[in-house]
């Protein structure tokens, strides 16, 4: 015998006649001009067959105009709608997996029941009422455009930024500032901390070139700088070079050599040394692609190489950061796992901010993601720049419990947030 339940809803209704069992049949009615949400399923496939009327449905990123006959299937994770257009619309929708409305992930709705746990954990940052802390010198030849993106280490009671600095012909280099506080600068040199130097990093041709985005590692008594490099040509690259702690706090510049360290025609950048040996090996956390990869480095000198790509972590269907990610900050140990601070880009070109946490013995394995993001584009600094709703970190550094993100606003200026590194682990077990 048939049992058959209907139930009514806002965009129309449907009849079910399973329940209770490993896949459901449903007959839906869409009334016309309504549609449903464009949503996902983690834990679910569905199968449409269109009864009745001509609708628009959308699968993925495409839209198909269907009429009766038509079948789609809906995979896992694949956002979808169906739109009556003109007429109503009736589809037979066969499901199978988990049925209840956690699995189901709406993007998009005209009813009011957007999922806001997929865009956002909370305000887990602070701004500093301050920022943003550093911003271009009009009449300097090398900083007048842009000072953006630093990487961040504390030595003795002071905390160093190494930021991207871009002059009126886009070429990148390094500058040098310090803080005591966390906040204010206490010290901002004259001159580059570092320029380009080696040929995959002198500009080729008009355009952006040179040394961008540094992070920073220290490993004994030296400093490591991961960057990405670039000419202006071809694909950018990592590249690393390091300092003895003594001449870096002192201000002396003398960086080794630079050393290209991972493959050609690959785009690969958004890059830090691991800050400590996995059984026994230096590992490279970066982003080819569009995935965040981890992998063993074969020395820190001259003959630094990486030739694998393991991906970690990548972009997810449908949320915040479905279109692209990349490491942000130096891995952060806690007694939960490895704190991964790192941005996500969604399709409207936002650059926000999550976390990730990595397994203290096994850094390739996830054990927790956030969710939401925890950090967005809100002040008009980071949303209006070169490049418009921008919050991307490089640095960071822990005091206590006080996480200090510093942060590239709108490609344009650099601002500093802080946070409390138990409340950012919290959030990643919900």
């Amino acid at each position: 015998m048939i049992h058959v339940y209907k139930e009514k809803r806002p965009w129309g209704s449907f009849e079910r006649f399973t329940k209770e069992v490993p896949s459901t049949v449903k007959l839906i009615t869409v009334n016309s001009g309504e549609s449903l949400s464009l949503q996902y399923h983690e834990n679910r496939q569905e199968f449409w067959q269109i009864i009745q009327g001509n609708p628009v449905v959308t699968i993925g990123e495409k839209e198909f105009p269907a009429n009766p006959g038509n079948e789609f299937f809906i995979d896992k994770r694949v956002k979808h709608r169906i739109k009556a257009t003109t007429n109503n619309v009736v589809f037979l929708e066969i499901a199978l997996g988990r049925f209840d409305e956690n699995d189901v992930v709406r993007l998009e709705d005209h009813y009011g029941r957007i999922s806001k746990k997929q865009n956002e954990t909370g305000e887990i940052f602070k701004r500093y009422e301050g920022n943003p802390i550093l911003s271009p010198i009009e009449n300097s030849s090398w900083q007048n455009k842009a000072v953006f993106n630093p990487g961040a280490i504390r030595i003795d009671g002071v905390t160093h930024l190494l930021y991207r600095a871009m002059n009126s012909d886009n070429t990148s280099v390094i500058g040098h500032a310090t803080t005591k506080d966390g906040f204010t600068i206490l010290e901002r040199m004259e001159e580059p901390a570092y320029i380009p130097r080696a040929h995959f990093e002198m500009k080729s041709k008009a355009g952006n070139s040179g040394c961008e985005d540094p992070r920073l590692t220290k490993i004994g008594e030296r400093i490591y700088m991961v960057y990405t490099a670039y000419c202006g040509d071809g694909c950018p690259r990592v590249a690393l070079t390091h300092i003895s702690v003594k001449d870096f706090i002192n201000k002396k510049n003398n960086w080794s050599k630079p050393v290209i360290v991972t493959p050609p025609k690959i785009n690969d950048k958004d890059a830090c040394l691991f800050p400590e040996t996995i059984n026994g090996k230096y590992y490279l956390i970066h982003r080819t692609h569009y995935a965040v990869c981890l992998d063993p480095i074969s020395s820190l000198g001259d003959n630094a190489e990486v030739t694998t790509m393991t991906p970690i972590f990548g972009p997810r269907v449908g949320m915040w950061d479905c279109r692209k990610i990349g490491l942000s900050c130096s891995p952060i140990k806690t007694k939960n796992g490895w704190l991964i601070i790192y941005h996500g880009i969604d399709n409207s070109i936002t650059y926000r901010i999550g976390a990730v946490l990595l397994d203290l013995k096994d850094p390739h394995k996830v054990i927790a993601r956030s969710k939401g993001f925890l950090f967005e584009p809100k002040m008009t600094y980071e949303k209006n720049g070169q490049v418009n709703e921008v919050v991307f970190p490089c640095g960071a550094i822990v005091e206590g419990d006080e996480l200090f993100i510093y942060y590239g606003a709108g490609d344009t200026v650099t601002a500093v947030a802080t946070a409390s590194l138990t409340k950012i682990l919290e959030s990643l077990k919900s």
